[in-house]
């Protein structure tokens, strides 16, 4: 006698957009470069490409169409980029629509006006360049390890 298997239904594209984009084995978190300098997002895509899944966008609109394809943990943002809008425009559309993500500001100049909007928005972090590469790793893990859909 043979045994009938169950066809299973494939798995629809736009549910693959919304998983995490992890490591299963490593459990790799998911963090989104977003910076109009190139050299920045180069160096942190390859400071943390041995432990975190990285992701780059050169300003805030590439940045909103990569985390509508992809699950992404945690955003870092500079906050004043070339372009129609900056990092407290991608700061204010994290927390809208993807508030489990973390997000850390980084900005050379920060006025307290912008200041005050990126606590008000929801920044986790906010940073000033230039900063250490160790006190950025730092920052990294602590906000993802207090980042609700990562634990790590």
């Amino acid at each position: 006698m043979r045994r009938r298997l169950r066809r299973r239904t494939p798995i629809r594209p736009e549910f693959l957009a919304r998983e995490p984009l992890l490591d299963r084995a490593h459990k790799r978190a998911t963090v989104l470069v977003v910076d109009d300098s190139l050299d920045v997002r180069e160096l942190l895509q390859e400071s943390f490409s041995q432990e975190k899944n990285v992701l780059t966008a050169k300003d805030c609109d590439s940045a909103i169409e990569v985390m509508r394809d992809v699950h992404v943990d945690l955003v870092v943002s500079d906050l004043r980029m070339v372009g129609r809008h900056g990092g407290l425009r991608l700061l204010d559309w994290v927390k809208k629509n993807r508030p489990d993500a973390g997000f850390i500001l980084m900005s050379g100049d920060l006025e307290e006006s912008e200041r005050s909007e990126a606590i008000r928005l929801g920044a986790d972090r906010i940073l000033k360049k230039p900063w250490a590469l160790e006190e950025f790793r730092r920052t990294v893990s602590d906000v993802l390890e207090h980042t609700p859909q990562c634990g790590r």
